[in-house]
């Protein structure tokens, strides 16, 4: 990808991930995070072949206002051109935090976009945060759920 776009609460591990398994980072990474000091510490990855920005959020922002600038960021690079990957790892923390029916509706909002934007947009949940009821309502949202099973992804039967 082009430009990677990152909701996380953990931006540093994101971006060792990506030097980790990609053989050169993308020419545009975006970090949105609440993370007061989002890379403190973090010296360990060369970004310097890539351009990376952080849009640090106010962590009492509703998910109108994440819609907005989730928005707001994907359209900035649309104009940019080239392909877009999106990354949201936060899905737990928001069925855990709002009323799970307002979060499906700000998925399908924000995956709406994301797919009129033609970008390629990966979801995380470690299924032992939230119920199982609540996966099988997200579930809904999305063309494909993968898994994890001995550290290989397979898509479930």
């Amino acid at each position: 990808c082009d430009i990677a776009i990152c909701v996380t609460t953990n931006p540093a591990s994101r971006i060792r991930l990506f030097a980790q398994h990609l053989d050169e980072l993308p020419a545009k990474t975006i970090v949105i995070t609440t993370v007061d000091d989002p890379l403190d510490g973090f010296t360990d990855v060369d970004v310097s072949n890539g351009s990376l920005e952080i849009v640090r959020l106010d962590g009492g922002l509703g998910l109108s206002g994440l819609g907005e600038t989730l928005s707001r960021v994907v359209s900035e690079q649309e104009s940019v051109g080239g392909k877009i990957s999106f990354e949201f790892d936060i899905v737990a923390e928001l069925t855990n935090t709002f009323d799970l029916q307002e979060v499906f509706q700000f998925f399908h909002l924000v995956s709406s976009r994301l797919e009129e934007a033609d970008a390629l947009s990966h979801y995380y949940l470690d299924p032992q945060t939230v119920s199982d009821s609540t996966i099988n309502i997200l579930n809904e949202l999305f063309d494909l759920t993968i898994e994890v099973e001995g550290g290989v992804f397979v898509a479930p039967e």
